[in-house]
């Protein structure tokens, strides 16, 4: 991804999905500066400390909605998503200057994604290349989870827990509900995972450092 991007030292970047801040760290040894969103407040926070521990100097952290962009620091030369949306946010391709680039996974959770590189070309038309098959994470958050849930307390318990591992599903053979979630909370105390007798969670890890 970060090949695509082809990276110049002027350039200003928005990476959407901050992580650990590894990816972020790369981007800044190649470009100006970097400006770059995390959904999750504490990981946003935790890649604050991180990066100014580390003395990175120009990369810009921000805790909220990546599938908005930053349009108070609009235009980028170069945008990087870090997780897959359905379609290709056009909030995004407007903020890409003239001769901007994007690199972007496209697909839904569970079936084949595609990378594509959206170029904004002189005059503003948008020419758009699909580069190979990838399996990332979904943008927005939605989360599936199926399963007999009951309890209120239960469910809120796997909400949570779905949040923070960044996908859950159920393999339990007695599915009862499917239920889409779309949240933004704490998953600080979830510490009883292993007390959820009604669903069994299969989670995969994030992409965003690998």
């Amino acid at each position: 991804m970060t090949e695509n991007l082809k990276l110049e030292p002027s350039h200003k970047v928005l990476e959407i999905g901050t992580g650990s801040g590894y990816q972020a760290a790369v981007l800044s040894e190649l470009c100006d500066h970097v400006y770059t969103i995390e959904i999750v407040d504490e990981l946003a926070n935790e890649s604050v400390e991180r990066l100014e521990r580390l003395g990175f100097n120009n990369i810009t952290v921000r805790s909220g909605d990546g599938y908005k962009g930053w349009p108070e620091e609009a235009p980028f030369d170069r945008i990087m998503v870090t997780a897959a949306p359905e379609e290709i946010p056009e909030l995004l391709i407007e903020q890409l200057a003239q001769g901007g680039v994007m690199v972007i996974p496209v697909g839904k959770q569970y079936e084949i994604q595609y990378l594509w590189v959206i170029t904004k070309e002189a005059g503003g038309s948008i020419k758009k290349e699909k580069i190979l098959t990838v399996k990332t994470k979904v943008l927005d958050g939605r989360i599936f989870i199926t399963g007999k849930v009951d309890n209120p307390e239960e469910k809120l318990i796997i909400t949570k827990l779905a949040w923070e591992t960044k996908g859950a599903r159920s393999v339990r053979n007695d599915i009862k509900i499917k239920e889409e979630f779309k949240f933004k909370q704490s998953a600080k105390d979830i510490l009883i995972t292993s007390q959820l007798r009604t669903c069994l969670l299969y989670t995969s890890p994030s992409p965003r450092d690998s």
